[in-house]
C-alpha cells in the first residue's frame, strides 16, 4: 500500500531504547554464531525486532491494570511465550522454510513467481527491492 507494509511501519516506530534499555551492536558472528545455512545472511536486528512486533500485533491481551501501556504489556507477554517455548523439548526438526531471503536486512521470506521471477522482489521488513530466491534447500 502507499503507506508501506504494518511491519515496515512498526519499525519506523520503534525509536529509541526508553531509559534504562541497552542496545546491542555486536553481530550473531562476534557473539560466536554462524548463520544457519550455506550463503545466507543473519537476519539484522531491526528486521527481528518489526517481525517480533508485527506478532505482537496480532495478539489480543488482557493489559494488566499495573501497566503503563499496551506496548509494554504485549513485551512481558512475549517473555512469558518465549519462557514457555524455552521450557518446550529440543526440536531438531526445526528449521527455517521461507525460500527467499532479503539481501539488506537479511529476514526470509516468501518468493511469488512473476515472470521475472529472477528480478528482485520487495521486502515487507525493510522496504527494499532486496530479495532473491534462496538456490538451495533448506
Amino acid at each position: 500500500d502507499a503507506g508501506g507494509s504494518s511491519q515496515g511501519r512498526a519499525a519506523a516506530d520503534l525509536g529509541t531504547p526508553r531509559s534504562g534499555s541497552s542496545v546491542s551492536s555486536r553481530s550473531d558472528e562476534d557473539r560466536g554464531g554462524v548463520p544457519f545455512g550455506k550463503g545466507r545472511r543473519v537476519t539484522t536486528n531491526s528486521a527481528k525486532d518489526v517481525t517480533v512486533l508485527s506478532a505482537m500485533m496480532s495478539w489480543r491481551l488482557l493489559v494488566p491494570k499495573t501497566s503503563c501501556c499496551f506496548f509494554h504489556a504485549s513485551i512481558r507477554e512475549a517473555r512469558q511465550v518465549v519462557a514457555r517455548l524455552e521450557r518446550s523439548r529440543c526440536r531438531p526438526e526445526y528449521s527455517p522454510t521461507w525460500p527467499a531471503q532479503c539481501a539488506a536486512c537479511g529476514v526470509l521470506c516468501p518468493w511469488f513467481e512473476q515472470p521475472e521471477a529472477s528480478e528482485p522482489q520487495a521486502c515487507d521488513i525493510c522496504q527494499t527491492m532486496a530479495v532473491t530466491r534462496l538456490c538451495e534447500a533448506l
